[in-house]
Parts: structure tokens; C-alpha cells; sequence
């Protein structure tokens, strides 16, 4: 013990250990200057220089421009368009046995002609039919295609309905903890953020980076050309692009577009975005490539209305029931909404408000419930309530295609069967889905939901973002939620987006939203949240350990690429 309390380094060890300190130091320095670097672009653009700003200036000029499907009949009809619908036609509309609309054409024609596409749909007008068009492009060339979805559970539910329309061989998934069929798959889904590491990966994407000596290049492609995985993916849909200005996971949008390889065409669904012209020049500008942007015209195929429920009953929102976000007459009514004193902000009992639903036949229906353990629990509530005495206004008779249903999965599935009391509420047509339960209970929901098996499913806000489970109403039980500063209202495009479930297309003449009563909420607040206009999407390109590793490996240390990847953020754009 003497000895080792005594110990005196030799020669040998201090030069390691100098060799360990100064290694470190290195890599610190390196941290920390992109860290500054990838911070000021908030503040200044640093890295362009004057003629690279002068370029940029000069190129929104010249961009292409973006192009809306005009009403039918409008003689301004050009004959790009023209052409571009007839080409979809011609060469997609073999693969769908409905008819689709022209906007819908005409964005599979500029996919056809090698452009970036960005389309702004409502929810429920056919925004996944151009990504399927994308993938039909790609297929048919012989090229491999990737689709990319926010969630986990979308991105199951692409990768099933997919297997279906392009064969079990040809499609993949791969969303970080799951890979199926991934060094096969000609079409692949997966979570965004997987996309963004591949992307990151790819040596094809060393054509994107301009201003860069012939040595940084050639160091650049010979580090990371054994790697490359996208050199024949020609297409990568982008879906819920409006996550882009999500804070937190926006950034992972950014970088898609920014690291995407120069053959490669990227195509962006969303329903809100409110700046989406720019969105399109800022792409173009940044991938070299024409970039369309496409917004179907005219309302909502099934239009909304909006309802209020309190203690006493449903109320419409607005004075004029057909007003309304999504609705025949839009914003019109909202200076004479309904004003009721007697409607108290007192939370109405979701069981009543269940059946005053069913009266007005406007099950099924989407509880949105901003916890999991809410969600839990109100479904728990629920089934021990129509334990007790009968309802005649709730029809308790147990489908036999959904006991069948629940009886073939437990018997196929015994080690994650649904517990007796979640078999329970199931018979009674009450399900949940949120990100704590497993993805195969969430299928199956979403099959019997779609299958119109269940009255109500108890969801968080996740099952907004695209999922199938169009419904007949959807029910926001509150109009705030918790986030890292307390409670706070609910956003706009939020509101707007769970909304925007109600209405099945093919089914419904009409959907309903219902804002339900809080004591914290009323009637006002709920129209206000309705009818403020949907904050426009604002760069989240942030300084992260992740980006910096990646920063450093994509350059091989060198920071003049990483000074060019963070001038092409749509911030500094």
C-alpha cells in the first residue's frame, strides 16, 4: 500500500498520459467550435461568404415555381399542369381502382418528371396516395424507394399495408429497434430519424456539398464508400413533413433534406404548412433539384363541424354550424359564435357524453387524452360502468367478429395475450392506444377500429399523426396539456391535426370535433384555439452531441464541411 501511495510515474507513462490529454483536448476543440458554429447560424449567417449569399439571392429568383391545382374549369389552366395530370394518368392510375383527384395526378406526373414534391392536403383527401405514386415511380425504374414516418406505430402500419400492394419480398421495415427484410427490401419503411443516419452515412451525398476542395472530396467519398446504402434509392417520401418545426425532433426533418443525396427525390406530405412556398424554395435551393409544391384546392373532402360539450349537453361551437376550420364556410361565424352563460366549465361525464354520442349517431369515435395513464383509466371507468345497470341508449351486445377477432389473437399470441380485464372493455367496445402498449395490441386496435368493431378508443395525441383510424368524431377531452413549463393550451396546427381524424371519406357526409369542458376552459377559449391562424414552420436545426459527431465523421475532422452542411439549414436559408 506504501508503494502504490508512493508511486512515481515513469517516462513511458506521462507520455501516454500527454498523448491521452492532448487527444482529448483536440476533440473538445473540435466539440466546441461546432457547437459555436452550428449556435451562431441563429444569430448570423458566418459561413456564407459574400459571393455565396450573392448566389443564394440571385437563385430565389430563379426557382421554380410553386404550382396549385386550379378549380376545375378555371381557364388559367396551363399546359404544364395539363401535361403533368395526363402523365399521372397515363402511367399511375392503372395501380388505383377509385378515381383520383387532379391535384393528386398531377403530383404523381411531377414525380415522374424527376421533381421534388411538396403536397399540403387536408386530413382525409389522399395525401398517402402521391407517397404510394413515389414508390410506384421507383419500382417500376427498378430502384429502391424509403418511406419515412414520425411514429413507430405508423411506420408498422405502412410496412403492412405495403406488403400488400408490392409483395411481402419487396418491402422492409426498420424503425431502430425492429429490422425485417432490410438488405432485400426494394421499398423500405422506417422512422425518420433512421433515414437521417443512413443519410448521414451515404457517400452519394458528397455531390450536395459545393465549395469543397478536390482533396476534402476524395477524402469524403473514400471513408464513407463502403457504407453506402442509397445509391439506388431514388425516391424517400417524407411524411408529416409539418414535424419539421416540431421543437426537440424538428431538426431530424432538416437534416433529411440537407444530407439527402443528389439523385435521390424527395417528396413531402403534411397538411399544415402555413409557409409552405418557402419551405419549397428553401428545398430546391439546398438539393439543386426543382422542387413543385402542390396544395389540394377547396375544402376538406368531408367537411368538420364543431361541437361543445358540457354538463348539460352539445352545443355547436359557432352560431353557424357550418363553420369552422375544415368546414363549407371556413372562418366565417367565429365574430358570432355561440355565447352561452348558462354552459358552466364544468367537465361532463364521459360516460354520458358517450351516450349522448350514440343518440346523435356519431360513434365511432377518437378520445384524444393527453396521458397514458388516462387513457388507461378511462377505459377501465368505462367498462366497470356498463358493468352496472343497462343503458338502453348504449347497445352492449358483443359483436361476434370482435370476439372472434380477440379470441384468434390471444390463442395465436399466448405469451402477450390481452389480460381478462382488457378483454373485458374490448367487448364492450372500448380500446386504447398509446406508445406504452405493445405495437401488436395497437394493430389490433387499429384493425378492429377500421373494421368498425370498436365504439371508442382512448388515444394519445400520437394517433393524430396519420395513422389509419379515420373516425366518425373525434373528442378533445382538454384543451391544454402538460409540457415542460406547466400546463399549457394546446397549438393550433395540434388542435387542428387531431381535429382533422374526424370524417371517413367513402363513409361520412360529415365528421364531427368535439371540445369537451374543462375547469379551466370554456367555449371561448376553445374557439380561439380553433381560429388562430397555424404558426409557420420555424427552423429546429440545433447544436446537438448528435449533430456533431455526425459533423465530424461526414468530414473526416475537417470543419469547412461542416460549416457548408450548417449554412444549408433553413434557418440561415
Amino acid at each position: 500500500m506504501t508503494e502504490s501511495k508512493n508511486y512515481i510515474p515513469n517516462h513511458a507513462d506521462r507520455r501516454r498520459f500527454q498523448f491521452s490529454l492532448t487527444r482529448t483536448t483536440v476533440i473538445a476543440i473540435i466539440c466546441s467550435s461546432i457547437f459555436v458554429l452550428t449556435h451562431r447560424v441563429y444569430s448570423f449567417p458566418v459561413f456564407l461568404a459574400s459571393d455565396h449569399q450573392r448566389s443564394r439571392t440571385e437563385g430565389r429568383s430563379i426557382l421554380s415555381n410553386s404550382r396549385s391545382t386550379p378549380k376545375e374549369g378555371n381557364a388559367e389552366y396551363s399546359d404544364e399542369i395539363e401535361e403533368a395530370i395526363e402523365l399521372g394518368r397515363s402511367e399511375l392510375g392503372k395501380y388505383y381502382d377509385f378515381p383520383l383527384d387532379d391535384w393528386q395526378l398531377q403530383a404523381g406526373g411531377d414525380i415522374l418528371n424527376g421533381h421534388n414534391v411538396i403536397v399540403c392536403a387536408p386530413t382525409g383527401s389522399g395525401k398517402t396516395v402521391v407517397g404510394e405514386m413515389a414508390l410506384h415511380t421507383a419500382f417500376d425504374r427498378d430502384l429502391d424507394g424509403i418511406y419515412t414516418t414520425p411514429l413507430k406505430a405508423l411506420s408498422n402500419q405502412k410496412y403492412t399495408d405495403f406488403r400488400q400492394l408490392f409483395g411481402r419480398d419487396n418491402v422492409g421495415l426498420s424503425t431502430g429497434d425492429v429490422s425485417i427484410n432490410r438488405e432485400k427490401a426494394r421499398l423500405t419503411v422506417m422512422t425518420t430519424e433512421v433515414y437521417r443516419n443512413i443519410a448521414w452515412r451515404s457517400s452519394a451525398q458528397s455531390s450536395e456539398i459545393d465549395s469543397l476542395n478536390s482533396q476534402d472530396e476524395e477524402n469524403m467519398v473514400s471513408k464513407n464508400n463502403s457504407g453506402n446504402n442509397l445509391r439506388k434509392n431514388a425516391m424517400v417520401v417524407l411524411d408529416e413533413f409539418h414535424y419539421m418545426g416540431q421543437p426537440g425532433r424538428g431538426g431530424v426533418w432538416e437534416e433529411c433534406v440537407i444530407t439527402s443525396p443528389a439523385h435521390t427525390q424527395i417528396i413531402g406530405l403534411s397538411a399544415t404548412l402555413p409557409n409552405a412556398l418557402e419551405l419549397a424554395k428553401w428545398m430546391e435551393s439546398v438539393t439543386g433539384r426543382s422542387t413543385i409544391l402542390i396544395e389540394a384546392p377547396g375544402a376538406r373532402p368531408v367537411p368538420l363541424k364543431y361541437l361543445f360539450a358540457t354538463r348539460e349537453g352539445l352545443f355547436p361551437l359557432f352560431r353557424n354550424e357550418d363553420a369552422g376550420p375544415g368546414s363549407p364556410l371556413g372562418l366565417l361565424g367565429y365574430r358570432e359564435r355561440l355565447t352561452r352563460r348558462e354552459m358552466r366549465k364544468a367537465v361532463p361525464s364521459l360516460m354520458i357524453l358517450l351516450t349522448r354520442l350514440k343518440e346523435k349517431n356519431l360513434l365511432p369515435a377518437i378520445f384524444f387524452i393527453f396521458s397514458r395513464k388516462g387513457c388507461d383509466e378511462t377505459a377501465e371507468n368505462l367498462c366497470n360502468g356498463f358493468k352496472g345497470p343497462l343503458n338502453p341508449n348504449i347497445d352492449l351486445e358483443n359483436d361476434e367478429n370482435l370476439q372472434k377477432s380477440v379470441a384468434q389473437f390471444n390463442d395465436e399470441n399466448p405469451e402477450i395475450a390481452f389480460t381478462d380485464d382488457v378483454v373485458e372493455q374490448l367487448m364492450f367496445g372500448l380500446g386504447r392506444h398509446h406508445a406504452g402498449m405493445l405495437p401488436a395490441h395497437k394493430m389490433l386496435i387499429e384493425n378492429l377500429f377500421r373494421n368498425n368493431l370498436m365504439k371508442a378508443v382512448f388515444a394519445t395525441e400520437t394517433l393524430s399523426a396519420g395513422i389509419n383510424m379515420p373516425a366518425r368524431t373525434t373528442v378533445i377531452c382538454s384543451l391544454a396539456k402538460r409540457g415542460d413549463s406547466g400546463m399549457v393550451l394546446l397549438e393550433t396546427s395540434n388542435l387542428l391535426q387531431m381535429a382533422g381524424r374526424a370524417g371517413r371519406r367513402g363513409f361520412d357526409e360529415k365528421g364531427t370535433c368535439v371540445l369537451v369542458a374543462t375547469p379551466f376552459e370554456g367555449e371561448d377559449i376553445a374557439a380561439t384555439l380553433l381560429t388562430n391562424p397555424v404558426k409557420p414552420i420555424t427552423s429546429q436545426f440545433r447544436p446537438s452531441y448528435a449533430l456533431t459527431v455526425n459533423l465530424i465523421a461526414r468530414g473526416n475532422g475537417s470543419l469547412s464541411i461542416a460549416k457548408q452542411l450548417v449554412s444549408k439549414s433553413f434557418a440561415n436559408w
